[in-house]
């Protein structure tokens, strides 16, 4: 993942509370207004991530486009 492509997402997942849903987690993307993160965050699978960690690890397994 790119560097820029991980900043977009801990900027929008700062504040939010762990352990959260895929769903929680893309929603307060959302409503951080970062809709390149958001993007990036619907590729997770469908699970509770523990932290921000989980997160990250889950978004390099699933690959994809980080541009």
């Amino acid at each position: 993942m790119q560097g820029t492509a991980w900043s977009h997402v801990q900027d929008a997942l700062g504040d939010l509370e762990f352990p959260a849903t895929k769903q929680e987690i893309v929603a307060h993307a959302v409503e951080m207004g970062d809709k390149e993160a958001a993007r990036l965050l619907r590729k997770l699978p469908v699970a509770r991530y523990q932290d921000i960690a989980d997160v990250r690890s889950a978004l390099l397994l699933v690959g994809g486009s980080w541009h």
